[in-house]
């Protein structure tokens, strides 16, 4: 038993996805013991010290168990997924439909009589495809099946049909119902594997976290078998897979089967599809279209408007470069004119701003405008951020009374403090506080409140307790403060990684990111200040509030999650967002792997993702929920490292094909003859040394099992590697 490892595309999820994962296959699962029936038989012998058998006449004890395994019907339970999927249509002409099973020594619990070697045991199930009018009793390719008793499936009435031999089945097996198909004689022998084959169309996949690279597709953690078809779907209509049974057709594999009309067989499993390649997804096609416009200059991959031709200043045509776009503005006089309004994604670095911007004396968005005097004009971007931030804080339902509730708490706190009438001491004269806020004096009546506000903290001794320096003001103010945060902290993070920031304010005019796009930018952080200042100015009504605001913020300051600051990103607007919801998007810098922290979808066919860094290399890289089989877009394999040995083992060879030579594809190791069946595979040849496993031996320098033609069949995922430096 071989097997082999695989660490398929590199991903590094966002916080709260899953964890990477390694792969493991292996050939197949030796059960404990095989289904059938077991006789044992003991015996007790006792002899003398001279070793004389004292007890020779003694009757043995025999005991009969019998191993069950599922044998004509399949738990739902059992079966993990499907690929292609139920009921779905789409370009599969180069994928092996598959069954992955939970039970990952299910396809070896029962025992083939012809296959004993303990090196290649092969499973007693397949999975076989068959076109829409193959099946008599399935014209249309819907997956249908006949139900039966067993004895009509082991012992067919109709005539010329053959089924399973099955001996010394008992009576209520025979009675129970099973689900079967009737195949034609010559689709079945054109269709069938081979015995020699079998063993190479089933192994086991051990899925489990990964302690160190991960170059993968997101799968289910666990283990599988997983049994694959030996048909590609390449005609454009209906197919119906079934996972049957071949226990009981011993010597019947061959291909050359005579003297029936039909043969009878026990579907485990079925399921539908139609294979479209015409109308299907071409999303090699569009992948290269979206990185196109950056082949010749990465620039015009930048989110700006397009130049238009017309000339004009200077001034504007370098306010366009930088991602600024005009729009209309009425000035509080009340004259109509024009603005600028750049959002937080920018083409170039922005540079800094006046302090007042995202501060605590920024109190009303007039503040963050930005007036440019030589052109007398004004910037109303930080403007426009500090108000919706203000806007998506009061639309929220818990984050406004949260702030209400807290500054009305500092308030109370402070006129407590003020009533005790003390007299700051210098901060210089402070001794430093080790641990939690300072106990403060009691006096007559506000023993209570104040015994209140630092409750179950440690209580620190003051030189004077009718003095309070300023330091301890403060800390008793942000302690307080703290106490009363709920989720104050969770929304600004939100709100700092642009959730729930309108398109519109992203993207200001529909011409920088057309259909069929992809734009790159950087982070204007001064324009992220003035979304949380806007959202942190709720509730100021009085100096007072004024005063402790800052209390406040430093308070909500620390309680915020360290997810980092974004600093760069990513735009698509494209019907491959549809088509793959879940797109693999790794962006690097130099070696290092960025981190994605945030992924948005404004609309259907637009994503968003934002990094923690500016990449200079990115990989859109096609999803996958599970691993899939077949071949690559060329009709080829793309090979993968299958040495054990080495530290890449399963990741793709770059210009590594099967096969290698020039004109040929797998698509030459299809069966031929007046009755073959169109895309099946002649995995073996008529003599063993014609076939795909031949020349892949040959061309790899191995003899390769089963694990390892299961890494090589992978599908390869399609890919755009997109360089920004």
């Amino acid at each position: 038993m071989t097997t082999a490892t695989t660490t398929p595309p590199n991903e590094r999820p966002r916080a709260g996805a899953d964890a990477e994962l390694l792969t493991t296959f292996t050939d197949f699962v030796q059960p404990a013991a095989t289904a059938g029936v077991y006789r044992f038989e003991a015996r007790q012998v006792v002899k003398d010290e001279g070793g004389t058998l004292l007890n020779g006449t003694d009757t043995p004890i025999d005991h009969q168990v019998e191993v069950r395994a599922p044998q004509f019907v399949l738990d739902a339970s059992s079966v993990q997924a499907v690929h292609p999927p139920p009921s779905a249509a789409g370009d599969f002409a180069r994928t092996l439909p598959h069954v992955t099973i939970a039970r990952p020594a299910l396809p070896w619990e029962r025992q083939q009589k012809w296959s004993r070697d303990i090196r290649q045991r092969a499973p007693w199930m397949a999975v076989l495809l068959f076109r829409a009018g193959e099946l008599p009793g399935d014209p249309q390719g819907l997956g249908a099946t006949t139900a039966r008793p067993v004895r009509e499936l082991v012992t067919p009435t109709d005539q010329g049909v053959l089924g399973p031999k099955l001996d010394t089945l008992p009576e209520e097996i025979l009675a129970s119902e099973c689900r079967t198909i009737d195949v034609p004689l010559a689709v079945f022998n054109s269709l069938v594997p081979r015995e020699q084959e079998m063993h190479y169309l089933a192994h086991v996949r051990d899925v489990r976290p990964k302690k160190t690279r991960s170059e993968g597709e997101r799968l289910s953690e666990g283990r599988y078998a997983v049994v694959t078809g030996n048909r590609f779907p390449c005609e454009a209509t209906a197919y119906s897979a079934h996972l049957v049974s071949f226990e009981g057709f011993d010597g019947k594999l061959s291909g050359d089967l005579e003297g029936h009309t039909a043969v009878r067989l026990a579907a485990l499993w079925s399921w539908s599809f139609s294979s479209d390649p015409d109308a299907a997804f071409d999303a090699s096609g569009v992948l290269k279209a979206l990185v196109a416009p950056g082949r010749s200059d990465p620039e015009h991959l930048a989110l700006r408007l397009p130049p238009s031709g017309s000339g004009g200043s200077a001034a504007v045509q370098n306010r366009l470069k930088w991602g600024f776009v005009p729009v209309a503005q009425r000035v509080l006089s009340g004259e109509r004119t024009f603005a600028w309004y750049r959002g937080p994604a920018t083409p170039v670095t922005a540079p800094e701003v006046p302090g007042q911007v995202g501060g605590t004396d920024c109190t009303s968005a007039d503040h963050a405008l930005v007036y440019d005097q030589a052109q007398g004009v004004f910037d109303v971007g930080y403007a426009c951020a500090w108000t919706l931030g203000r806007t998506l804080a009061l639309a929220d339902p818990s984050y406004p009374g949260d702030v209400l509730q807290a500054r009305r708490a500092l308030a109370a706190t402070r006129m407590r403090i003020d009533a005790c009438g003390y007299a700051p001491l210098a901060d210089d004269d402070f001794r430093t506080l080790d641990k939690g806020p300072p106990r403060l004096p009691a006096l007559h009546d506000l023993t209570a409140v104040t015994e209140d506000l630092v409750r179950g903290t440690a209580v620190t001794t003051i030189a004077s307790p009718q003095q309070l320096t300023k330091s301890q003001i403060t800390e008793a103010l942000a302690h307080d403060a703290r106490g009363r945060l709920a989720a104050m902290p969770a929304f600004l993070d939100r709100l700092s990684l642009l959730d729930g920031v309108p398109m519109c304010y992203l993207v200001p005019d529909p011409r920088m990111l057309p259909p069929e796009s992809l734009r790159l930018f950087r982070i204007d952080p001064a324009w992220i200040r003035a979304l949380l200042a806007g959202a942190q100015s709720i509730g100021v009504h009085t100096s007072l509030d004024r005063d402790l605001d800052v209390h406040l913020r430093a308070a909500v300051s620390r309680l915020r999650v360290a997810n980092g600051t974004p600093r760069a990103g990513l735009l698509i607007r494209s019907a491959l967002v549809a088509a793959w919801p879940n797109v693999r998007i790794t962006a690097a810098l130099g070696t290092t792997v960025l981190r994605e922290l945030n992924r948005l979808r404004p609309d259907t066919d637009t994503v968003l993702c934002l990094f923690d860094d500016v990449p200079d290399r990115l990989v859109l890289r096609e999803p996958a929920e599970g691993i899939h089989f077949g071949i690559d877009a060329d009709d080829r394999v793309n090979l993968r490292e299958i040495r054990s040995d080495r530290p890449d083992t399963g990741a793709t060879i770059r210009g590594a094909y099967f096969p290698a030579r020039p004109g040929r594809t797998v698509l030459h190791y299809l069966r031929a003859g007046k009755d073959a069946l169109p895309g099946v595979l002649d995995l073996l040849g008529k003599d063993a040394a014609t076939g795909m496993i031949a020349d892949f031996n040959a061309q790899l320098g191995l003899e390769l099992t089963p694990a390892q033609f299961a890494v090589e069949m992978i599908n390869s995922p399609i890919e755009q590697h997109l360089t920004t430096a």
